[in-house]
C-alpha cells in the first residue's frame, strides 16, 4: 500500500467500537498488498509528525482530513505501517471524506496491510517493521548505485564506529560485585525508599561486609610489610638492590654466575663457613679457601622489572574503580533524588489492573545512579573512597617492595600474581558473604550518562552515516590523542615510581648502582598499624649499631 507522507487510517468496527491507526513512516517508497474489499468502513486521514522512534521511522499523531483518496493512495515517498491506538474521541464518521473499504476477514486478527499477526501486536508487527526496513534499504541502496549487500555493510561498519564512539561518552556507575559499590548503593536506596527496616537490613549488611574487607585486607598487608622490615632484619637479610651478577656481593667478593644464590641458600652456606670458621680458629684462612659461601644477589633484574609491571597491571583495574568513584561524587549532582522508579509500561499495565507476580516486582523497578546530598558525599569519601584508595596505594608500595626483595625468577613469577589477589577480595566477599538481594541490586543499577541521550537518537540510516561520519575520519589533534595509549604510559609511570621509591628508601648509590643501606637489628618484634601506614611519622625503634654494612 503506498501513501503520502503524514497519513494515518481510523478504522470503525460494526459494533461502533472505533480504532485509530498511527502510521510509521521512512522517506521511501513501499509496494505492499492493498486492502481487499469486506466489511469495514475507513476514513483517511493526514496528520503532522509530532516525534520520533527508533529504526528511522516517523511517528505521526493528531490526524485532519483529506479530500480524497487519490491524495493518499497511489503513489508516494515512503512506506507505512499501522499501529493500532484505541481512540474513543474520533471516529470515521467525523470526517467529511469517508471512503468504502473492505478486507479479508472482518475482525481484526490480520494485519490491514502486511496481512499477518494482530495489528499492532508483535508478531504482525515485527515482520512488517522488517519488510518495510528492507524495503527502504533497498531503494536507498539502489539511489546510491549500490548492491543491497554493500549498502548494509556500510550500514553495519556506521553502527560499529558509533557504537564505540559511544563508549567514551561520559558517565557513572557504582562498582559492580564489590562491598564498596554496595555501600554506596544501599544507603541511597534506603533512603530514597524513607528508611523502611526492610531496607536497613541491607545497608547494614553492606556496611558490615565493607568494614569487614576492608579489616581483613590491612591485616594481609600489614603481616607482609611486617615480614619484610621486622623478620627480615632478625633474620640478618640486607635490602636485594642491585646485588646481582656483576660488582662486589654484600660478602665482599665479585660476584660470578657460579657464586649466586638466593637468600636462603646463601645464609646456610654463609652460617656454615663462619660457624667452621668460629671452631677452627687457627685453620680460619684454609677454611676459607676451601668452604666458599657464594653471594647473594638477584638471578635477573629484567625479570624483576618485568613482574612488577605485571603486578601493577593487575591491579589498574581497582584505580579506574577509585577514579570512577570520584567522577561520581563529582558529577552527581548534590542533593538528594530517588535513586529508583517504576517502568513506564509497568506503570501502565498497573493501571489497567493487569495481574502480575510479586516474583517480577523487582524487574519492573528501574535503579538508576542519581543526586546524592553534600553530607551523604562526605560519607562516603570518608567511610568508602579514603579507605579504598589507601589500601590500593599501600598495596601497591608493599607489592613492589616485595617483588623487588625477591631474587629467584620463579618466585618472582609467582609472587607477582599472587599479590594482586589483596585487591579482588572484595569481589570474594561479595559473592561469598553478600546478601543475594544485594548483589541483584548492584546487578541491575544502571550508570547516569553525562550527557543527553536524545542527542544519540537517528531516524533514518542515511542520518546515521552522516552522523559517524565526522567520526570517521576526526580532526588530526584528536586523532594524534587517540593514538597515545594513557593508561599504558601510566602504567609504566606508576611502576617507575613505585621501584624508585624502593631504591629511595632501602638503597644507596655507590659505583654506579644502588646497594643496600646499613641494616638494624629492630628492638622488637613490634609492627602496628601506624608503622605500616605512616611510617614516617611513626619509624620503628633500632638498634644504634647496624649488624651489617656494606664491605668497602
Amino acid at each position: 500500500m503506498l501513501g503520502k507522507k503524514g497519513s494515518s487510517i481510523a478504522f470503525k468496527l460494526e459494533s461502533g467500537e472505533s480504532h485509530t491507526y498511527t502510521a510509521l513512516m521512512t522517506e521511501s517508497t513501499y509496494q505492499s498488498s492493498s486492502l481487499q474489499p469486506e466489511d469495514t468502513t475507513a476514513s483517511l486521514l493526514q496528520e503532522q509528525p509530532s516525534r520520533s522512534v527508533r529504526d528511522g521511522f516517523l511517528r505521526h499523531e493528531d490526524a485532519r482530513d483529506l479530500p480524497s483518496r487519490e491524495n493518499t493512495w497511489g503513489s508516494g515517498n515512503f512506506c507505512v505501517e499501522l499501529v493500532q491506538q484505541p481512540d474513543t474521541s474520533r471516529t470515521a464518521s467525523e470526517s467529511s471524506n469517508n471512503i468504502e473499504w473492505q478486507r479479508e476477514s472482518s475482525s481484526l486478527g490480520a494485519d490491514p496491510i502486511f496481512g499477518g499477526g494482530r495489528v499492532g501486536g508483535e508478531g504482525g508487527r515485527g515482520r512488517s517493521t522488517t519488510r518495510c526496513r528492507q524495503s527502504v534499504r533497498m531503494t536507498a541502496a539502489q539511489e546510491q548505485g549500490v548492491t543491497i549487500e554493500e549498502y548494509m555493510h556500510n550500514i553495519a561498519v556506521a553502527k560499529v564506529i558509533g557504537g564505540l564512539s559511544y563508549m567514551d561518552f561520559g558517565k557513572v556507575f557504582i562498582e559492580p560485585n564489590s562491598v564498596y559499590g554496595a555501600a554506596v548503593l544501599l544507603p541511597q536506596l534506603a533512603r530514597s525508599a524513607g528508611w523502611p527496616r526492610a531496607m536497613i537490613v541491607h545497608v547494614f549488611s553492606s556496611y558490615i561486609c565493607m568494614a569487614l574487607c576492608v579489616v581483613l585486607h590491612t591485616a594481609l598487608l600489614l603481616y607482609v610489610m611486617k615480614e619484610e622490615r621486622v623478620m627480615d632484619n632478625f633474620a640478618g637479610q640486607m635490602y636485594l638492590c642491585d646485588f646481582g651478577v656483576g660488582g662486589m656481593g654484600p660478602n665482599g667478593t665479585p660476584i660470578t654466575a657460579p657464586r649466586l644464590y638466593s637468600w636462603d641458600q646463601w645464609s646456610v652456606r654463609q652460617f656454615v663457613a663462619t660457624s667452621l670458621m668460629e671452631l677452627f680458629s687457627d685453620k680460619a684462612k684454609e677454611i676459607g679457601k676451601i668452604v666458599d659461601p657464594g653471594e647473594y644477589g638477584v638471578e635477573s633484574h629484567m625479570c624483576r622489572v618485568t613482574c612488577c609491571v605485571v603486578f601493577i597491571v593487575s591491579i589498574m583495574s581497582e584505580l579506574s574503580n577509585i577514579s570512577n568513584l570520584v567522577y561520581l561524587l563529582f558529577k552527581t549532582p548534590s542533593e538528594n533524588e530517588s535513586w529508583f522508579e517504576l517502568n513506564d509500561d509497568d506503570a501502565a499495565g498497573a493501571a489497567q489492573n493487569i495481574s502480575e507476580s510479586m516474583e517480577n516486582w523487582l524487574s519492573q523497578v528501574r535503579v538508576k545512579v542519581a543526586g546524592m546530598s553534600v553530607f551523604w558525599k562526605l560519607v562516603t569519601f570518608l567511610f568508602v573512597l579514603l579507605p579504598k584508595l589507601l589500601l590500593w596505594f599501600m598495596t601497591a608500595q608493599a607489592g613492589i617492595n616485595f617483588l623487588m626483595e625477591t631474587a629467584g625468577i620463579d618466585n618472582l613469577i609467582v609472587n607477582s600474581v599472587a599479590l594482586g589477589f589483596l585487591l579482588e577480595m572484595d569481589d570474594v566477599m561479595t559473592s561469598s558473604l553478600m546478601p543475594v538481594q544485594v548483589q541483584h541490586l548492584i546487578d541491575i543499577v544502571e550508570p547516569m550518562p553525562l550527557f543527553d541521550p536524545s542527542t544519540l537518537e537517528t531516524r533514518t540510516d542515511e542520518e546515521t552515516m552522516q552522523r559517524v561520519e565526522d567520526l570517521k575520519n576526526p580532526p588530526l589533534l584528536r586523532f594524534c590523542w587517540n593514538l597515545i595509549p594513557w593508561k599504558t604510559l601510566l602504567t609504566f609511570f606508576l611502576t617507575t615510581i613505585f621501584v624508585q621509591f624502593y631504591y629511595w628508601s632501602h638503597c644507596d648509590y655507590k659505583h654506579g648502582r644502588w646497594v643496600s643501606k646499613d641494616v638494624y637489628m629492630p628492638n622488637s618484634m613490634q609492627f602496628t598499624i601506624l608503622n605500616a601506614f605512616f611510617g614516617s611519622l611513626f619509624p620503628l625503634e633500632d638498634q644504634t649499631t647496624p649488624f651489617w654494612t656494606m664491605p668497602d
